[in-house]
């Protein structure tokens, strides 16, 4: 039996020594890389804070890693938090995709059905964040914010009119604004009365809600598709664990590693990118020319695209070696599911980029 309470000397020899000198070399490599470093502005920055501490417990306690690796461990983290941060200052799209956006949960009298659901925000939980904030209703508050940390700002109604401190902040978006009461919880902004969804505004808000998770499962299915098959071909690129060694020689091909880096790529990295892209809808600087071209936020118009080149594809290899294993089926109906679903008029109004319906109607009476 292994001694619970005492196991010799060297053990609290060990911890001491190798625990003072771990904790002091974090510390000096914390006063190097600044004050940043330990800051919890987001969730990223609390993250490297828990890693720092899980690192020094393992060194202590964990005879197998050295001082010099934990150390290197140390210096990893750091390096990667300046590197990330360093990064964020110089490209917004970094810090967009790193730490996401602050997001309006209410505004202006009113909560946001779309916001909430979007982040996972109840009810009751914005309404604690407004008696935190010294509040007890609607009638003085401007705006009720999720920051990118998790937590809750609250920003008074001012008379003034002033909204420096607004702005980045994400929405309301134009499918958050109410066009009646059918589809949003309105909130009387003298007595904070909720005035509840009627049942025409419940089926449409459902409806638009499992349109759009039906397009983010089914692209959610086909990334995990791809990097599996993809994968699976180049740890064997004679494509015998797949029980496709004997369609080898009827494509134009030696062997499965280039088909294997095609489905890794397109067929698995890049959707994993559009279901980012379809729930956080973050705006880089080179989106703008795909949404003046096709009048749709970027991650629609790939999902879509994605989808129609997925249907193709299949056309081809149907031609080239036919349809004859299962999988090939369950893609080609999951590729068809994804430009049904992204063609959804309930999907696809929610991704119509700022203004294209104004210049379409302009086109329209010129």
């Amino acid at each position: 039996m292994e001694p619970l309470v005492f196991d010799g000397w060297s053990g609290i020899t060990r911890t001491l020594f190798v625990g003072t000198l771990a904790y002091v070399a974090l510390v000096v490599m914390l006063r190097v890389s600044g004050k940043r470093t330990l800051s919890k502005m987001n969730a990223f920055d609390f993250l490297v804070t828990v890693a720092l501490g899980s690192t020094l417990a393992t060194v202590l306690l964990d005879n197998a890693i050295t001082l010099s690796e934990g150390a290197t461990a140390f210096a990893l983290l750091i390096a990667l938090q300046y590197l990330v941060t360093w990064s964020s200052l110089r490209a917004p799209w970094v810090k967009k995709l790193v730490t996401g956006e602050p997001e309006h949960v209410a505004h202006r009298g009113r909560l946001l059905p779309d916001a909430m659901h979007r982040t996972r925000v109840t009810e009751d939980e914005v309404l604690a964040a407004m008696r935190k904030a010294g509040h007890a209703g609607f009638d003085d508050v401007a705006a009720v914010i999720l920051e990118t940390d998790g937590a809750f700002s609250v920003v008074a109604r001012d008379e003034g009119g002033g909204r420096d401190a607004l702005e980045g902040v994400r929405g309301p978006a134009r499918t958050d604004e109410p066009t009646s009461p059918d589809v949003a919880t309105i909130l009387d902004a003298s007595s904070g009365a909720r005035r509840p969804w009627t049942a025409r505004g419940r089926r449409w808000a459902m409806g638009r809600r499992l349109a759009l998770w039906a397009l983010v499962v089914s692209v959610l299915f086909l990334a995990f598709g791809g990097l599996y098959g993809g994968l699976s071909m180049l740890r064997d690129p004679s494509g015998a664990s797949l029980g496709m060694d004997v369609v080898l020689p009827r494509i134009p091909v030696p062997n499965y590693v280039l088909p294997g880096i095609f489905l890794v790529v397109v067929m698995g990295l890049m959707p994993l990118g559009l279901v980012y892209g379809l729930l956080a809808r973050p705006t880089p600087p080179w989106a703008a020319t795909i949404a003046r071209l096709s009048g749709h936020h970027w991650a629609w118009t790939g999902a879509l695209v994605l989808g129609i080149v997925l249907v193709i594809w299949l056309a081809v290899q149907a031609w080239m070696i036919g349809f004859s294993w299962p999988i090939q089926f369950v893609t080609a109906g999951n590729a068809v599911a994804i430009v049904v679903f992204a063609l959804l008029p309930a999907v696809r109004g929610r991704y119509v980029a700022p203004g294209f319906e104004e210049r379409r109607a302009r086109r329209r009476t010129a």
